[in-house]
């Protein structure tokens, strides 16, 4: 089934949660907490919150929002490519059973998005 999501989402709501373990573990997998950490300054910020969006992106093509499944069932796979992918398991896997998807996130200094 075709669908499609969006999310923009501001870089600077993750300041204070950025360096939160208890945060990070709720919201991303561990490969995702590596890859964030990788980054320093604001692009650290840029990271997760291009992330973050990715995965509310996926809630609204499936029609569920991201309360119907763990934020860190839907993981963003950065190829060697540079292009990102979604890595689906557990509830996410079943509900978008039905779908197929591509991703793209972008960021600026103030902003991430994902479709």
């Amino acid at each position: 089934m075709h669908s499609v999501g969006i999310d923009l989402v501001e870089t600077k709501r993750f300041t204070a949660k950025i360096n939160d373990e208890e945060f990070l573990k709720k919201v991303f997998t561990k490969s995702e907490i590596a890859f964030i950490n990788s980054k320093k300054g604001n692009a650290k910020l840029q990271s997760a919150a291009a992330r973050f969006a990715a995965k509310e992106a996926f809630g609204k093509a499936i029609k569920v929002g991201i309360f119907k499944f763990e934020l860190t069932d839907v993981e963003v796979i950065k190829e060697e490519s540079g292009a990102v992918s979604l890595k689906l398991y557990n509830k996410a896997k079943e509900l978008a059973k039905d779908y197929q998807f591509s991703l793209s996130i972008t960021h600026t200094e103030n902003y991430a998005a994902a479709v």
